[in-house]
């Protein structure tokens, strides 16, 4: 009787242990189900924000383009009379290029929301040697304060030729020179390094990555780097736009671009572009 009653026992036990183990498992597979229609709920806000957005900065770039022209044409013609008048002094003079350099730097501003928001890809066609296009980049990049940066120039010109136009890819290594800059100046360094070097890595595919010696991106950071308006610089410093305008314009030309960090402990960018189908001179 004891016996049998033990095997009763026992098999209510492990009865209970079941049922408790697969009350358990469902628990979480719920946990889990609610966690995920959470994020996919999100994702969809996400998304929608980006289109309102993407409609909002149209409109916003469109409505500045037409004052912002009138204004440019008549500082221009302010420039004209005062030098009808004379010799113009030099603050004055100071002061209209300061003021063309903010207007200059509004409609460029206003150029990149409408190519943001349109999602096209312009001027993307065409082909180039990537040797020409970072050795203008760091030409332009050259006039960049307050950090005085080296760039080490790793890119062989016989690399061979990209399916990108040249200005857009000089357009991509400029911001990307920049942000190195800009970054090596946040954490008080007064001068720096930057590497770029290409490889083709296939035969239909170059490699182009630009290396820096700062602080590097922290992983909360990289996720999002590419996000539209995303930026960590502090307010009137950036727009948010320059890195999601250079994965737009690498994704054009049926690219590839991503962020790392590289071994020595600074940022790395690398691009993947496809190989020019034909040999140019």
């Amino acid at each position: 009787m004891c016996v049998a009653c033990s095997i009763i026992g026992l098999v209510a036990m492990n009865n209970y242990t079941r049922s408790r183990a697969a009350e358990s498992r469902a628990n979480a597979e719920r946990i889990d189900a609610l966690k995920a229609l959470a994020e996919m709920e999100r994702d969809r806000a996400s998304v929608e924000r980006l289109v309102m957005l993407g409609q909002l900065t149209a409109g916003v770039a469109h409505e500045i383009n037409n004052p912002l022209a009138a204004v440019i044409a008549n500082v221009g013609s302010a420039r004209a009379q005062v030098q009808l008048a004379g010799p113009m002094d030099g603050e004055v003079a100071e002061t209209f290029r300061d003021v063309e350099d903010g207007l200059a730097r509004i409609r460029q501003i206003a150029r990149d929301l409408k190519s943001l928001a349109r999602e096209e890809a312009l001027d993307e066609q065409g082909e180039c040697r990537p040797s020409d296009a970072v050795t203008e980049a760091i030409r332009l990049s050259s006039f960049r304060e307050p950090v005085s940066v080296r760039v080490e120039n790793l890119v062989p010109v016989d690399c061979g030729w990209v399916e990108i136009s040249r200005g857009r890819l000089v357009q991509i290594l400029l911001n990307l020179l920049i942000n190195s800059a800009d970054a090596l100046a946040e954490c008080g360094a007064a001068t720096g390094e930057v590497r770029i070097a290409a490889e083709r890595v296939e035969p239909a595919l170059v490699r182009l990555t630009i290396e820096d010696s700062g602080p590097g991106i922290p992983a909360e950071i990289l996720p999002k780097l590419f996000d539209p308006f995303f930026t960590t610089k502090p307010p009137g410093k950036g727009t948010g736009l320059g890195l999601a305008l250079c994965r737009q314009y690498v994704e054009g030309a049926c690219g590839t671009i991503w962020a790392e960090n590289s071994r020595h402990g600074g940022a790395r960018f690398v691009l993947e572009l496809p190989a020019a189908k034909a040999v140019l001179p």
